[in-house]
């Protein structure tokens, strides 16, 4: 499952707040975004900074300048395998992906090669356009989990309670991703809110140092 587009916006354009169901990747190429995370802080992509932002997460994007346009690319995207996506959540985002990192290379290349498979408008529908897109996907996904594992503190251990929580987060984020019945804005809170603890505690399970 996966959906992306790429804008030039003008000076002073702002989105309004907006949660996702899935995992969103966002680059820019040319100017300067301000992500502001609910609750959190505001994050300064310049070009060639990257963000994932997680499932759930409320956010807004801005254009940092007033005047000057501004070009981003977005990958919005879902995949099976709860781990991975745990990790990934846990360690990778929500933060800023500076643009002389790997992980920032690696994501600024998968976005301009959908972006180029997209380019004719007459066949970006096409199956064998689609399946294109997947194989890049789940290359991207392969390199990411390499990645992740190469971060410090991957193997730090903690308690059995901790990353069952931490499991529990995951598996109900999946269950109400795939969940027609469920409200498509839900937010990390109302996941930490079904399962009983508070959203301070789910984020502090969740942490950057922490993998689960």
């Amino acid at each position: 499952m996966f959906g992306g587009h790429k804008h030039t916006v003008n000076g002073g354009w702002t989105f309004f707040e907006q949660s996702h169901q899935v995992i969103e990747l966002m680059i820019v190429t040319k100017g300067h975004q301000l992500t502001e995370i609910k609750d959190s802080r505001v994050i300064d992509l310049g070009p060639g900074d990257a963000i994932l932002i997680a499932p759930g997460t409320l956010h807004t994007n801005r254009n940092a300048d007033d005047y000057k346009k501004m070009t981003y690319m977005c990958l919005h995207f879902d995949f099976e395998d709860v781990e991975l996506r745990s990790k990934i959540i846990g360690l990778l985002a929500n933060k800023l992906i500076p643009a002389h990192s790997d992980l920032a290379h690696i994501s600024g290349k998968i976005l301009n090669d959908i972006v180029n498979l997209c380019k004719d408008k007459a066949r970006r529908n096409d199956f064998e356009v689609q399946v294109d897109i997947e194989i890049i996907l789940l290359q991207y996904l392969k390199q990411l989990s390499i990645l992740v594992q190469k971060i410090k503190g991957y193997n730090l251990p903690f308690t059995d309670k901790e990353a069952k929580v931490g499991r529990d987060i995951s598996v109900t984020i999946e269950d109400w991703v795939n969940n027609d019945d469920v409200n498509s804005a839900f937010t990390f809170s109302d996941i930490c809110s079904s399962l009983h603890i508070s959203s301070g505690y789910g984020h502090r399970v969740f942490k950057p140092e922490m993998s689960i």
